[in-house]
């Protein structure tokens, strides 16, 4: 599938590139949190808007975005930069609130693939 991507403003210029993925990491769009930097990263899944606690796209905690790793919430990398910060990208907290982080943090991933 091609995926779009937001390239960092600081390092990269801004913008974003399309690139063809068979796995990926969720952009935050896709994951009904809103465009970043208002590039539209993809459709957001059924599974996140329909799913939501929020009655539009936004940043606000959402159950839905939770992901659990040995029974316990946990963060998870997103594939959207926090474009106005050389090393800092989007993943979700462990309440499902998006925020921007130290890329080099360790943090858990949710690869994704769309199976046709």
């Amino acid at each position: 599938v091609t995926k779009r991507t937001v390239l960092n403003t600081v390092c990269d210029g801004g913008g974003y590139e399309d690139l063809t993925e068979k796995f990926f990491l969720i952009s935050r769009s896709e994951a009904y949190a809103g465009k970043e930097n208002n590039v539209d990263e993809g459709t957001p899944y059924e599974y996140y808007s329909l799913g939501s606690d929020l009655s539009a796209a936004g940043t606000g905690n959402d159950s839905n975005r939770i992901k659990y790793r040995s029974g316990s919430a946990t963060y998870w990398w997103l594939r959207s930069p926090n474009p106005g910060y050389g090393g800092s990208v989007r993943i979700f907290y462990p309440s499902g609130n998006l925020y921007g982080i130290n890329a080099s943090d360790g943090n858990g991933v949710a690869p994704a693939c769309n199976i046709i």
